[in-house]
């Protein structure tokens, strides 16, 4: 059964692995801008937006990471029953 996902991973369509890996970029770009204002909130402890607007920005690119990984396998299960 895992073997089954595994190599639906590495079958992809060359289309839709490119849109996966440049929203897998994407992902990792938010995350990064969250983990750099997470530091300047470790400089000023005093300004709590800056925790807020961190954690809100690194869910909200693990939560794109995620969807782009599902939506391109998901496409792929599609483009091959068709």
């Amino acid at each position: 059964m895992v073997h089954k996902y595994i190599n639906s991973l590495f079958d992809m369509d060359k289309n839709i692995s490119k849109i996966v890996k440049i929203g897998f970029i994407f992902s990792m770009m938010v995350c990064i801008i969250a983990t750099t204002i997470f530091y300047f909130y470790h400089i000023n402890v005093l300004a709590y937006i800056y925790h807020d607007i961190s954690l809100i920005l690194f869910q909200t690119g693990i939560i794109f990471a995620i969807g782009f990984f599902v939506c391109g396998i998901a496409t792929n299960r599609i483009m091959m029953n068709s």
